[in-house]
């Protein structure tokens, strides 16, 4: 894979360029804007958890040096046994992950990582649920 860099575009707005190395020319190739990353980086910790935990919430800060800078994320946990609020107060568990794909619409990132599109009804089921 090539190299992560950062580049402003005329209107500001920064994008990653040379994320995959690759010599497909579709959608999924579209420009990674830096704003992609924290909500491709929620559905990922989703789908990499077999459907168990969601990071969202994400907020901080972006620097083309050092990157992002992430504070207060929440962690949604969807528990086979039922338990409630693992991760503290605002883990909300199956609800708050069907909030999220409610309103999460898959960019760029998300197609370049091969992730599913979600929506409520299409989530995994977790065993023993």
């Amino acid at each position: 894979a090539g190299n992560v860099k950062s580049k402003t575009s005329s209107r500001g707005r920064e994008f990653l360029d040379d994320f995959e190395e690759s010599d497909e020319e579709d959608e999924e190739m579209a420009p990674i804007h830096v704003d992609h990353i924290p909500q491709a980086f929620s559905h990922f910790s989703y789908e990499h958890s077999k459907g168990k935990q969601l990071v969202c919430d994400l907020q901080g800060v972006w620097n083309a040096d050092d990157g992002f800078v992430l504070t207060d994320p929440v962690i949604h946990y969807v528990c086979s046994r039922g338990r409630k609020h693992t991760n503290g107060a605002t883990d909300k568990g199956e609800a708050g992950v069907k909030k999220f794909f409610q309103t999460h619409m898959c960019n760029s990132l998300c197609k370049r990582m091969g992730l599913r599109k979600r929506t409520p009804a299409t989530l995994i089921s977790v065993a023993g649920k």
